[in-house]
């Protein structure tokens, strides 16, 4: 890897600990689960949708039409441990260690996937595009992926 990109992964791992250690988020305890399942987080955004929004997706509003149908089919598997949250209901903290307990991150490109960064080492985070709410994505496309 180039200097300046190892730089400024060692920044962003700096910052991660700044932030967890502030929010008294203790890594090995809090962001670890016992379960021996795979733990799929989605971050839903179905408190912002009107209950006239099932044609198409109107500005403002990006979310999944069929996230209970998704959360409903991963359930029913036997290896993984499901559950969908409110980001924009929950405190920073909790944000902080639902995202790093999570195997797999889901959500709708929106600022909320920031919580990216809490995610640990070897976890996968899952951007999904909501037809007709295309803001900005061509651009963020061509952008280097984040590596924490």
């Amino acid at each position: 890897m180039p200097p300046k990109k190892q730089e400024k992964k060692h920044e962003v791992k700096k910052y991660r600990s700044f932030v967890m250690e502030g929010l008294k988020v203790n890594e090995p305890s809090d962001c670890f689960s016992n379960r021996n399942k795979i733990e799929i987080t989605f971050i839903s955004r179905r408190n912002r949708r009107r209950s006239s929004d099932y044609d198409a997706a109107p500005p403002g509003n990006r979310h999944l039409f069929n996230e209970d149908n998704i959360i409903r089919e991963l359930s029913a598997k036997r290896n993984f441990a499901v559950a969908a949250y409110s980001f924009e209901k929950l405190s920073k903290r909790e944000q902080v260690v639902i995202a790093c307990k999570s195997d797999i991150l889901i959500g709708v490109h929106s600022g909320a996937l920031l919580n990216a960064m809490w995610l640990k080492p070897g976890a996968l985070l899952l951007q999904t595009q909501v037809p007709g709410s295309e803001y900005g994505t061509h651009e963020i496309w061509k952008r280097p992926p984040l590596l924490v």
